[in-house]
């Protein structure tokens, strides 16, 4: 008997072993299952980023739209602008020419009423000393 004692003591030993292997097979297992939970947890969050992020670039991409067509009516005001300031240059010149020319006449004209006034004065002398 004492082969078989041995043999089954053997056997105890193995199975032993092989039980002990399986516990730390179990809690790398365990360990395992528990990553692909935290990946599957953060792969989610990335999912959930890239959501926002894509919702941001599309309002970006809005915005960007809008800008460009503010930045075009504006480019558009400022033709518009030029446009009427050169419009507006000849004619300011036209009509500065236009009041020299008024100023000097109104000019000769109160040179005139000088000429005339002090003719007065000299008539109304004239006639007091008559009376």
């Amino acid at each position: 008997m004492d082969k078989y004692e041995q043999l089954l003591q053997t056997l105890v030993t193995e199975i032993s072993g092989i039980k002990n292997e399986l516990g730390g097979i179990k809690s790398e297992i365990s360990n395992i299952k528990e990553d692909i939970s935290d990946l599957k947890s953060g792969q989610q969050r990335l999912e959930g980023n890239q959501q926002r992020l894509e919702v941001n670039q599309q309002k970006l991409e809005e915005n960007q739209q809008k800008f460009q067509t503010d930045m075009n009516e504006v480019k558009s005001d400022i033709k518009e602008l030029k446009a009427i300031v050169s419009d507006l240059e000849p004619k300011n010149a036209n009509r500065h020419l236009e009041i020299e020319q008024d100023l000097t006449e109104i000019k000769n004209n109160l040179k005139k009423l000088e000429v005339v006034t002090g003719l007065n004065c000299v008539d109304i002398t004239y006639l007091k000393s008559v009376k």
